[in-house]
């Protein structure tokens, strides 16, 4: 017999032959066989080792009735067990099935994505739709450790590592939540106009100084977007921009904050109707690209369902909420959310929100790590109240930042004006 034809007979003759082989294999299983009769072999192999029992000849051939297929009896199983006579190693023989397992997995990927193709559709969808068949196709098999033999790699970390957390450009919020984590979901909910467009382009601009980000920007248009960028890195009032009564001071700031922004990896992303697949899609061509450091999204409840989608508005958004924390947590990146909160909060007598005020979804308490409230009040408008809502690996609280909404940033009582060069790690 040629094994490299039949490497899963080969394999399993092996056990047969020798049980104690079958834990020197990792990762493989009954999926990986392309033979039903030998899936269901290892399936069975596996769970008389479960039971405390070797998976030998006779120990199998006591349990065939275990295996309901045709073609399973004593002379099929000794026919596998002389496949086992083979120099091969059972290493390099569980390496052949997992290849051609993924090689196959490809190619019923590839006739899927053909049928999406020849249906028709959206492009955009039927791509990230390829991208996820080719991914789970391609799987890359877990090894399985116990945390004894992981703890001292992560205690050393801690020692020679940076910090994985990117800062905000807050001080006090990074007493409070430790900056940016990678793989986290921050959600920041205000009512409008109360700050969150501000806080979500500033942290943009912060976790660009660390690598790539996007900040998809559903209500504004770019060119407000870059309005803001300007007057938040130059000092110079959005209202003078915007009337063209700059003076020869503000052109120089202007023309100084350019250059920054120049080397800036910051993407914008302005379409209007945004779906959490082309939100998917546009990290990841910017992973193509180098490394990410964040995404931001303002704001949720601006999002579009996928076409047809027909569910309950909550649904939806829950849907949406549980997909960017996919995103955060496959890409290692960390996504801010920005969401509207209920106009029901200013009825209260007590006009401060809470999470149950975060509109359409209460899924997105669920899969928050952080939730920020922001709030300010009538008599000092300048003051912005952040509130630590949730905080799932640190403490809840609040602090307060100074609103300069004509210059489109938030800044830290008493600390001076906020600046990239601060926060952020100079681009490389």
């Amino acid at each position: 017999m040629d094994v490299t034809t039949d490497p899963e007979r080969a394999l399993l003759g092996q056990i047969l032959q020798r049980p104690k082989a079958l834990h020197d294999i990792e990762g493989l299983e009954a999926s990986d066989f392309a033979q039903p009769r030998y899936a269901a072999l290892w399936d069975l192999m596996q769970r008389l080792d479960s039971e405390r029992v070797a998976p030998d000849l006779l120990a199998v051939a006591d349990n065939l009735h275990r295996i309901d297929l045709p073609g399973v009896d004593a002379t099929w199983l000794a026919d596998v067990m002389s496949a086992g006579t083979t120099w091969q190693p059972s290493g390099i023989l569980s390496r052949m099935i997992r290849d051609a397992a993924v090689m196959r997995r490809l190619e019923q990927a590839g006739m899927r994505i053909v049928q999406h193709a020849q249906a028709g559709g959206d492009p955009q969808e039927i791509q990230e739709i390829a991208r996820t068949e080719v991914d789970a196709a391609s799987r890359a098999v877990a090894d399985v450790t116990l945390v004894g033999q992981e703890i001292d790699d992560t205690l050393e970390s801690w020692e020679s590592e940076a910090p994985p957390s990117i800062p905000t450009p807050w001080d006090e919020l990074n007493e409070f939540i430790g900056g940016w984590r990678p793989g986290a979901l921050y959600v920041v909910g205000a009512r409008p106009s109360v700050g969150k467009s501000l806080m979500g382009l500033q942290a943009a601009v912060g976790l660009a100084g660390h690598g790539l980000t996007s900040f998809h920007s559903l209500e504004m248009p770019r060119a407000e977007v870059h309005t803001r960028l300007v007057s938040q890195l130059s000092g110079v009032p959005m209202v003078r921009m915007d009337r063209r009564e700059l003076t020869e001071a503000d052109w120089a700031r202007i023309v100084n904050a350019r250059a920054r922004i120049e080397s800036m990896r910051l993407s914008i992303d302005d379409r209007g109707s945004v779906r959490g697949v082309d939100i998917r899609s546009h990290a990841r061509s910017l992973a193509r690209r180098g490394t990410v450091a964040g995404v931001v999204v303002d704001y949720l409840q601006l999002m579009t369902a996928n076409r047809g989608d027909k569910r309950p508005r909550h649904e939806q958004v829950g849907e949406w909420t549980r997909g960017l924390k996919l995103l955060a947590k496959d890409m290692g990146v960390p996504v801010i959310l920005l969401s509207q909160l209920n106009r029901d909060m200013t009825k209260r007598a007590d006009a401060r929100p809470t999470m149950a005020d975060l509109k359409a979804s209460g899924d997105i308490e669920q899969d928050a790590d952080v939730i920020l409230l922001l709030h300010a009040e009538e008599d000092h408008p300048e003051d912005l109240h952040v509130i630590v809502e949730k905080n799932r690996q640190g403490q809840k609280g609040r602090l307060t930042l100074v609103r300069r909404g004509h210059l489109a940033r938030l800044d830290t009582p008493g600390a001076g004006s906020w600046t990239p060069s601060r926060h952020a790690a100079v681009a490389s």
